[in-house]
């Protein structure tokens, strides 16, 4: 009986796939204008994009560190999905435990759920910040689960990404794609559990009337 479910941040929850992208355009133009096409940069969505940036001609770290001032200037103004907060909350009412298990950086994610007054909405939050290693690793998600004192038959992970599907597998845990953009990441993982493209289909899909169908 699943109790848990995890979800990833960008893309998931929030929609800042298109401010990321442009961030990491920036940066790409910043140091090496016109060498890296933008559809590259898109193609790496759902990365930390440190593989584009190492394609340049500087240092990975100066790369990483204007991105990170480039990203977190905007950051803030993205908005959730459509009804993200209503759904969390009638899983949250089910007695569901949730979590965030995001590559991104640890401030960020906090900063946009106090703008978004989300700070309670989570039992466990797992970030880049907390962990050697990052998704597609299964780390993040051990943690997440060790957190909650929680069995890995437990738990879904639900992202947006192929490094969603990959670390969900590593670590034994259902998985729930959302395909939210028109264009997404390539998918080599399918998920174990479907696919949806808009967060009221998922809620509900396993809270039919209310009550938890998972």
């Amino acid at each position: 009986m699943i109790n848990t479910i995890l979800f990833d941040f960008d893309g998931t929850l929030l929609d800042s796939r298109d401010g990321l992208v442009y961030a990491a355009y920036r940066t790409i133009q910043h140091f090496e204008a016109d060498t890296i096409p933008f559809s590259d940069v898109q193609y790496h969505y759902g990365t930390d994009f440190s593989s584009i940036f190492a394609r340049m001609d500087c240092s990975l770290e100066d790369a990483w560190n204007f991105f990170i001032n480039e990203k977190s200037l905007t950051y803030h103004h993205h908005q959730l999905f459509p009804y993200v907060k209503e759904g969390l909350a009638i899983f949250k009412n089910q007695g569901i435990r949730l979590g965030i298990v995001s590559n991104q950086l640890k401030d960020l994610v906090m900063l946009s759920l106090k703008v978004h007054n989300m700070e309670d909405m989570f039992d466990v939050i797992v970030t880049r910040n907390d962990v050697m290693e990052v998704k597609p690793s299964p780390i993040p998600i051990f943690q997440a689960i060790n957190k909650l004192n929680m069995l890995s038959e437990q738990v879904i992970m639900v992202g947006d990404t192929n490094v969603d599907m990959l670390s969900a597998s590593q670590a034994y845990v259902k998985s729930i794609l959302f395909k939210f953009y028109e264009e997404t990441s390539y998918i080599t993982k399918n998920p174990t559990h479907g696919t949806f493209f808009n967060f009221h289909e998922f809620v509900e899909s396993f809270c039919p009337g209310g009550k938890i169908a998972i």
